[in-house]
C-alpha cells in the first residue's frame, strides 16, 4: 500500500513537471508567432527586390553579365583586360559579358568591338578544358563579322594549324557571307596538315554555289592521301555542283573498306545524301550485318534517311531490330523504320513486341528504357494497328514511352482527320 502511494505521488510530480514544461513551451511558441510574420515579410521584400534587379538586368538599356551575378555595365577596355586575364573565372565572365553585348548589338555596326578581336583570336582552336571558351570565342568573332575579317584572313596562313582550321570555320559561319571566304579557303585544300584539308573541304561544301571557283582544286584533291579526306572532298563537290554522281559511288565504295573508320564515315556521309544515295542501298544493307557496331548503326541510319521502302530493306531493318545483340543498333533500326514511314507497316508487330518487353537498363533513372523511339516510329508509320499498340503503350512504366505514345496517337488521329476532310471536300 505504501509503495502504491509513492508511485502515485511520483506520477503527480512528473505530470506537474510536464505541465510546467508544456506551459513554458506554449509561452515560447506564442512569442515566436509574433516574429514569424515579420520574418516572412522581410524575406518577401528581399526576393522582390532581387527579382526586380534581375528584370532590369535583362530588359535594361545596357548589357550586363548577370549570368554570373554581376549587374555592372561593362566597357570594351575593361573587357579586353579581363579576357586576357590568367584568372580562368574572370576571363570566362568577361567572355560571357561580351557575348551578351554582341547579342544586344546584333544587326548594328560592330566596329566598336575591334579591340577584343586579337584577344579572341588567341583563344580559337583549342580543345580539352579550353574547348568551351574557344567555341564561344569563335562564335563571337563570327558575329562581329567584317571588322574581324583581316585577322581571320591572316590566320588562314598562320604557322599554327589550329589557327588555320579554326579561322576557316569562322569565315564560313559569318553572316552575311564574305565574298573573299572561298578564295581564302582554296589554299587550305593543299595544306600539309590532313585535318586542315578536311576542314577546308567541309567549309567549301557549306558555301555551296558560292564556292564554284574551288571546283578545279577540289577535283584534283579527290586523290588526297587520306581516305577520309577523299570522301569529304567528294561530298563537297556534290554540295557545290549539285551532282550526286559519280561522287555517291566513290563514297559508297568505302563501305567495303578494310578499315572500320572508313566504313563508318562512308555510311555517315551517305546519310546526308538522302534519297540521292539510292544506288548505295544494297551496300548499306550489307553493312547492317557488319562486325563493327558503329558501322551497323551508321548504315541503318543512312537507310532510314535514304527512305527507300523496298521489302528487302524493311526486312533487313526488322531483322536488326529483333535479333541484334546491341541495344543501340536495335534503337537505330526502330528509328529508321519510322523514317521510312507507312511503307514499313510490316514492322508494327516487331515494334509492339519491343514496347511490351522494354526493360530499363541497370543504371537508368526513373524506369527509362530508351524505347520511346519505338513509340515515335509507330507514330510515323501510322495506321489502325499502330494506333492500337500505342493505346496500350500509354500504360507503360516508362514515362518517356508514355509521352511519346501520346504524341504519336495525336499525330495519327490528326492525319486521319485531315484525310477525311480532304475526301469530303472532293465529294
Amino acid at each position: 500500500m505504501h509503495k502504491q502511494m509513492l508511485r502515485t505521488r511520483k506520477r503527480a510530480v512528473d505530470l506537474s513537471r510536464y505541465g510546467t514544461r508544456g506551459n513554458g513551451m506554449t509561452m515560447k511558441l506564442r512569442q515566436q508567432r509574433i516574429y514569424v510574420p515579420v520574418i516572412t515579410i522581410v524575406v518577401g521584400l528581399i526576393l522582390l527586390l532581387g527579382c526586380r534587379s534581375n528584370h532590369l538586368g535583362k530588359t535594361g538599356r545596357h548589357p550586363t553579365n548577370s549570368v554570373f551575378g554581376d549587374e555592372r555595365p561593362r566597357d570594351i577596355s575593361s573587357l579586353v583586360k579581363d579576357i586576357q586575364s590568367k584568372d580562368w573565372e574572370r576571363s570566362s565572365k568577361a567572355i560571357c559579358s561580351l557575348w551578351r553585348m554582341i547579342q544586344a548589338n546584333k544587326g548594328k555596326d560592330m566596329t566598336r568591338f575591334s579591340p577584343v578581336i586579337e584577344p579572341l583570336m588567341l583563344m580559337i582552336g583549342w580543345g580539352g578544358i579550353a574547348r568551351e571558351k574557344s567555341t564561344m570565342a569563335a562564335k563571337i568573332l563570327a558575329m562581329i563579322g567584317k571588322p574581324a575579317l583581316p585577322s581571320l584572313l591572316a590566320a588562314t596562313v598562320a604557322s599554327e594549324s589550329r589557327l588555320r582550321w579554326a579561322s576557316a570555320k569562322i569565315l564560313t559561319a559569318m553572316r552575311p557571307m564574305e565574298p573573299t571566304a572561298s578564295s581564302a579557303l582554296i589554299p587550305l585544300i593543299s595544306d600539309k596538315d590532313p585535318y586542315v584539308r578536311r576542314v577546308s573541304f567541309e567549309c567549301l561544301g557549306r558555301l555551296g554555289e558560292d564556292a564554284k571557283e574551288a571546283i578545279p582544286f577540289l577535283k584534283r584533291a579527290v586523290n588526297d592521301s587520306v581516305p577520309s579526306n577523299r570522301m569529304y572532298c567528294h561530298r563537297a563537290l556534290t554540295q557545290i555542283t549539285g551532282e550526286e554522281n559519280p561522287h555517291v559511288d566513290h563514297i559508297a565504295s568505302y563501305l567495303m573498306d578494310d578499315e572500320p573508320e572508313n566504313r563508318r564515315l562512308a555510311a555517315t556521309l551517305l546519310k546526308y545524301y538522302g534519297p540521292l544515295a539510292k544506288s548505295s542501298c544494297q551496300d548499306l544493307l550489307r553493312c547492317v550485318r557488319d562486325n563493327d557496331v558503329q558501322v551497323r548503326i551508321n548504315a541503318i541510319a543512312a537507310l532510314g534517311a535514304v527512305g527507300v521502302g523496298s521489302k528487302e530493306i524493311i526486312s533487313g531493318l526488322i531483322e536488326a531490330l529483333e535479333s541484334d545483340k546491341h541495344r543501340e543498333v536495335r534503337r537505330a533500326a526502330a528509328s529508321s523504320l519510322g523514317e521510312i514511314g507507312p511503307r514499313a507497316r510490316k514492322a508494327v508487330p516487331a515494334l509492339a513486341k519491343i514496347l511490351r518487353e522494354a526493360h530499363a537498363p541497370p543504371k537508368s533513372k526513373g524506369r527509362r528504357t530508351g524505347w520511346w523511339v519505338a513509340a515515335h516510329a509507330l507514330g510515323e508509320i501510322g495506321g489502325d494497328e499502330a494506333l492500337s499498340v500505342l493505346s496500350k503503350a500509354l500504360k507503360n512504366a516508362d514515362p518517356d514511352i508514355r509521352s511519346s505514345a501520346a504524341r504519336a496517337i495525336k499525330k495519327i488521329k490528326s492525319a486521319k482527320a485531315k484525310h477525311y476532310g480532304t475526301l469530303r471536300s472532293h465529294t
